[in-house]
């Protein structure tokens, strides 16, 4: 088994923060054992889907479905002991096309 570093992002989640409802992304990173790049990623998506907390805050209808993407992977030697299995996720609110070019 090899031991990697992922960078996940997550896109178009429909959540309440701070009392108001807007699309979101998020960052998060993982350190996870695999066989190979495409395991530890699927691996990671999985835990992200069963993280009752996550999932239980997410507004999204059947039509829009939130996604995570893996943003950066790195295999590494050892993990990092001073660095948990998996961060907390970094939230931000995402912006529409044309509120990027005003």
């Amino acid at each position: 088994m090899k031991k990697y570093t992922l960078q996940m992002n997550g896109k178009n989640i429909l959540v309440n923060m701070d009392g108001k409802v807007g699309k979101h992304g998020f960052f998060q990173t993982f350190q996870v054992e695999a066989k190979d790049p495409e395991t530890a990623e699927l691996n990671v998506v999985k835990e992200i889907q069963s993280d009752e907390d996550f999932v239980s805050i997410i507004l999204n209808k059947e039509n829009d479905p939130s996604r995570v993407f893996l943003d950066e992977i790195y295999e590494i030697e050892e993990f990092n002991k001073d660095i948990p299995k998996a961060s907390g996720r970094i939230w931000y609110k995402e912006k529409k096309w044309w509120q990027v070019w005003k």
